[in-house]
């Protein structure tokens, strides 16, 4: 199991889009620092991770398969996994709608957002982007792109809607970039402004505004991220509960739950019931230093 005590405090690895919407689903701060200062790759930490986290990934990219074998039934599917320029690809595809599978895109840098030095990011792969292209008038194209996320799970989560976002405002820099770097072409993106998370239980993706999501997500990588990779680790704030079945790093935090017999011990214990239970003992025990009297203060009673 992988030790606190073999993770620096002063390196730190780029998060990607799948670590900010793993820290969100299981609310896990300890995740968020383990994830970003780990010194083994996810691979070899997935390899010691459940069956049941095993089955999960395979779910998901068996999904992801199976909607990349209908849209190309439907002459809908642009391949892009393996290409450097995907927006060159997606420029040269003579059809007016299509989907452009596992684009690969630098690693974001979010100037807008005027972020710490220390804040750093992956190269990020959506699963699709649909595309839709209109010929205007003066024989310039318009592309309007939309983010979709294939995710195996009976319902959608709001860390899938995070994830989507983050895909949609790093995009955006990245075609204003690529315009910026290539004048010559006549052509302009459009961003839709909904994104969609594409579930087996349902035949078309569901949509949601992406408006209303990103000042949550900018607020995150701003404000919200800084602040808690600045804290030691000994500090943050983590529990081990059955949402921890898929994590990479469950083997390390169950062997430190059990040694350390701390509350998260209890099956099945919620974050809330668990802060409520730390909250009850901390009641119980400030009352208890208040209450108990001195052994000698007692000796002295019982004598007089």
């Amino acid at each position: 199991a992988l030790s606190l005590s073999s993770i620096k405090e002063d390196t730190r690895k780029p998060l990607s889009a799948t670590n900010l919407a793993a820290f969100v689903h299981n609310s896990c701060e300890l995740y968020l620092h383990l994830v970003s200062r780990s010194t083994t790759s996810s691979s070899r930490d997935r390899e010691q991770t459940s069956s049941t986290a095993d089955a999960f990934f395979r779910k998901g990219h068996e999904w992801e398969a199976q909607l990349c074998a209908q849209l190309e039934t439907l002459d809908l599917l642009l391949e892009a996994e393996g290409s450097d320029d995907p927006i060159g690809l997606l420029l040269t595809d003579p059809r007016n709608e299509f989907y452009v599978h596992s684009p690969s895109f630098p690693p974001p840098m979010f100037h807008h957002l005027q972020l710490a030095g220390s804040m750093r990011f992956t190269k990020f792969i959506p699963d699709f982007l649909r595309i839709e292209v209109l010929m205007q008038p003066n024989g310039s194209r318009t592309y309007t792109w939309q983010v979709l996320d294939a995710k195996a799970s009976k319902f959608s989560k709001e860390s899938h809607h995070l994830q989507i976002t983050y895909y949609y405002i790093a995009l955006q820099e990245k075609f204003d970039e690529y315009l910026a770097l290539h004048p010559e072409v006549s052509v302009e993106f459009q961003a839709h402004p909904y994104g969609g998370i594409w579930l087996p239980s349902a035949p078309v993706p569901q949509y949601f505004p992406l408006l209303h999501a990103r000042p949550i997500v900018e607020d995150l990588l701003r404000v919200q991220l800084p602040a808690l990779l600045e804290k030691q680790m000994a500090g943050v704030k983590w529990h081990f509960n059955p949402l921890c079945s898929t994590c990479e790093f469950q083997a390390h935090c169950e062997t430190n739950t059990k040694k350390h017999q701390t509350v998260s011990f209890i099956p099945h214990l919620t974050f809330s019931q668990k802060d409520f239970l730390l909250g009850l003992l901390n009641s119980v025990r400030e009352h208890a230093d208040i209450v108990s009297v001195p052994a000698s203060s007692a000796a002295s009673s019982s004598s007089s």
